[in-house]
Order: C-alpha cells, then sequence, then structure tokens
C-alpha cells in the first residue's frame, strides 16, 4: 500500500510515495518564489504588509522543509519504533500551527506598534502582488487534491498555508488599491492578514493533536468498516471495532464472534477480511482481528416445509416457507421460534445464494432440507457459515423429524437423522 496505486476500487486510488515527496518539493519550490517575490515588491513599496507576507513566506519556508522530511521517513521501521513513524507527518502539522501562530504575532506586532511609513504604489507593484496572489491559489489547490486523495496531514496542512497567503496577498492588495487613492489601510490590511493566519493555525492545530492523541475514526468510516465485517457469513457479531487515525494512514482492529467453534479457518478469514476492508476503505494500512468462538447458546433448526406448514418440502429453494424451531434451555426443550414466507420463491436468478444468506441472517444452525445441496449455491454459503446441512425425506413430519433429532441437536450440532 502507498508505493503503488489501487485498482481494486476507483474510489481508493492513493497517490504514490514518490507523488507526495514531489509536491513536497514543488511546495519548497513555490515558498522560494514567493519570498523573492515579496521581498522584492516590500523594498519597492515600503509596504508594511509586504513586509509581514515576506516573513510569512519565510517560516512557510521552514515549515515545507519538515513536509519533505516528514514524507520521506513517515514509512520508516526500525527496532526502536517497530510499527513506523508514521505519526511524523502529524507532528510536522503540529509544528507547522505552531510557527503560524508565531507569524501572526510578529505580524500584529509590528502592524501596532511599529513607525508609519510611506508607501509607494505603481503598476509593477500591483502586478506583483497579483503574481503573489495566483501562485500560492493555483498551488494549493493542487497540493490539497494530492493531500486529500493521500490522507496526508503534512501536504494538506500546507495547502492550508498556501490559501491563508492568498487570501492575506488579497488583503494586501486591497491595502495597496487604498493607498492609491490616499486611504491608509496599510495597517488595517496586515492585520486583517493576522486574523486569517490563526484561523488556519487553530484548524491544523486541533487536527493534528486529534491525531496525536489517536481520536477514533469518524463514525462514518468505523459504520462501513462494520457493515464489511458483518457481510461474513461466519461471523455471527462484530462485538468491538476502533480505528485510528497515524499520519495519513489508519489503523483498524476489531473483535469478532464467529459463528462456529472451530477456529481454524481463522487465518484465511483474517486475510481475506484485511483484503476486502484495505481494498474498499481508503488509507488503511493495517487491520488487526481477534476472532473468538461462539459461547454457549441456544440453537436454532430451519425446516423448508411445505404450503400447509406441516410436512418438509420436496426442494429447499422452492419451499414456500420455513419454520424455525429453537432450544430453550439444557433440559430438552423446544419451540417453535418463527414461521417465514420463502421471500425469494419467485426470484429467477441467485435464489439459491440469497436464500443462503437470508437463513444465515436468521441465526440458523442447522438448516434440514429434502436433498442434497453439493456444489449449489445455496450449499457454499451455508456450508461457509459452519450451518449444519442435515437431509430428511420429502413430506416426512416437520414435529417427527424434530423429536428424532433432539437428542443429536442436544449433544452437539452436525448429527444426521
Amino acid at each position: 500500500m502507498g508505493a503503488t496505486m489501487r485498482a481494486q476500487n476507483p474510489d481508493n486510488v492513493q497517490p504514490s510515495d514518490r507523488l507526495l515527496l514531489r509536491v513536497g518539493l514543488l511546495s519548497l519550490g513555490v515558498n522560494v518564489v514567493l519570498i523573492a517575490l515579496n521581498a522584492v515588491l516590500a523594498w519597492l513599496s515600503g509596504s508594511l504588509a509586504l513586509g509581514a507576507e515576506m516573513a510569512h513566506n519565510s517560516v512557510d519556508l521552514l515549515a515545507s522543509v519538515g513536509v519533505v522530511l516528514g514524507l520521506r521517513i513517515a514509512r520508516r521501521q526500525s527496532s526502536a519504533f517497530p510499527y513506523g513513524l508514521y505519526k511524523v507527518e502529524n507532528i510536522v502539522a503540529l509544528v507547522i500551527a505552531l510557527l503560524i501562530f508565531v507569524t501572526a504575532y510578529e505580524i500584529a506586532q509590528s502592524a501596532l506598534f511599529s513607525e508609519p511609513s510611506p508607501v509607494m504604489v505603481d503598476g509593477w507593484i500591483v502586478l506583483g502582488t497579483v503574481i503573489a496572489l495566483a501562485l500560492p491559489v493555483g498551488f494549493s489547490h493542487y497540493e490539497m487534491r494530492i493531500g486529500r486523495a493521500a490522507n496526508a496531514p503534512s501536504l494538506i496542512a500546507d495547502a492550508v498555508e498556501f490559501r491563508a497567503h492568498a487570501l492575506s496577498s488579497g488583503a494586501v492588495l486591497l491595502g495597496l488599491a487604498g493607498q492609491g487613492v490616499g486611504w491608509a489601510l496599510d495597517r488595517w490590511a496586515a492585520l486583517f492578514i493576522v486574523a486569517f493566519i490563526l484561523m488556519a493555525g487553530w484548524e491544523l492545530l486541533s487536527n493534528a493533536m486529534r491525531a496525536l492523541l489517536d481520536a477514533s475514526l469518524d463514525d462514518q468510516t468505523l459504520q462501513r468498516i462494520r457493515k464489511i465485517l458483518a457481510q461474513e457469513p461466519l461471523v455471527a457479531e462484530v462485538a468491538e471495532l476502533m480505528g485510528r487515525n497515524a499520519g495519513r494512514f489508519r489503523f483498524v482492529q476489531a473483535i469478532l464472534i464467529l459463528r462456529t467453534r472451530d477456529l481454524s479457518r481463522g487465518d484465511a478469514l483474517r486475510a481475506r477480511l484485511s483484503a476486502l476492508i484495505r481494498q474498499t476503505v481508503p488509507h488503511v494500512e493495517r487491520v488487526a482481528l481477534q476472532l473468538r468462538p461462539q459461547g454457549a447458546h441456544n440453537p436454532k433448526v430451519a425446516f423448508a416445509v411445505d404450503q400447509g406448514g406441516q410436512h418438509l418440502a420436496e426442494c429447499l429453494c422452492q419451499a414456500p416457507q420455513f419454520v424455525l424451531f429453537q432450544r430453550l434451555d439444557d433440559h430438552g426443550s423446544w419451540r417453535e421460534s418463527e414461521r417465514l414466507q420463502n421471500p425469494f420463491l419467485e426470484q429467477e436468478s441467485g435464489r439459491g445464494i440469497a436464500l443462503g444468506r437470508w437463513l444465515v441472517a436468521l441465526g440458523a444452525d442447522q438448516v434440514v432440507t429434502p436433498v442434497g445441496l453439493e456444489g449449489k449455491g445455496v450449499g457454499y454459503v451455508l456450508a461457509h457459515a459452519d450451518v449444519s446441512i442435515v437431509r430428511g425425506e420429502p413430506g416426512a413430519d416437520v414435529e417427527n423429524l424434530l423429536a428424532n433429532m433432539r437428542q443429536g441437536l442436544d449433544d452437539g450440532l452436525g448429527k444426521a437423522l
């Protein structure tokens, strides 16, 4: 993951590590250009706001260096850090947020307490300021798109910073326009910049702290993962589900209660569910699944019955209805728990698989069928969910079948008639 782009799910295509590093290096270059441009404009015009922009760019250059370093080392592992250095990107985002607050303080101090100076405004100054506005607008859009696609907090933080630059450059442009008509707006423009910088800094700080403090994945993502796990026929219950962010990656862990006491298929089940989650949910780096057998419970038996509901039907998939019996206690008491119409009786294709999934969802531990299910979709689904399949004579009385089965059911499921 990460070093390649996934093709299994169109919504889960992620940028490569090499592309992320290239974007980080481009951020360095853009900041160097903005520093040089704003320095020249501030020197030519004497504008306090343009000087503030140059100072802001200088701090951001250091932050961009941190972004590049964070992207390079985030995937490294060592004996001291066996789980990787994924949170380095969150630390970089936190540092950027703190630098933003320092920059805001320095700009505000200069705007409020420095001596006023004349500002020269001409066409070249205005053109340069427009370029200083357009460059971060274009690059921030590109960097934000890549950062969100990769869920990279350092790139997202850097893109937010460039957007703050665009807004503050717009304020500078308004200040210069005011100077051109004789309005002293330079200080107010600088303070306007401070307000935008503080808002951007607070957003980055809060997001970085959430990740560093192992805040949970959002509810929508957790529900999406829970649905994937619950759809597995062998899973009786998702007992516990947790997830967290670390850098641009997500980590998921869950406790699953299985419909079987036989955990020999556990490794294959873990691999299948982990692969499915990583293919479906973006940015998942690792899935840890703990499997537990289903505890003692009252078993449930499903009979495929005819229209009268008293005798075994001729065919499982074409049975008009199903009767479910459940054991009440350990003393051999049973009762009819449900009598349901076959919802797939009129379905032309995929009826067997749909019926099998329905019986599994009803909690059937054993299904009594008049015909063998070898090689059929319904048989595959039931066997995959560890549901026992028992053959019975078509037309046999259901009560008599249950009476003959009780001893075997009380001793343990899976015994045939």
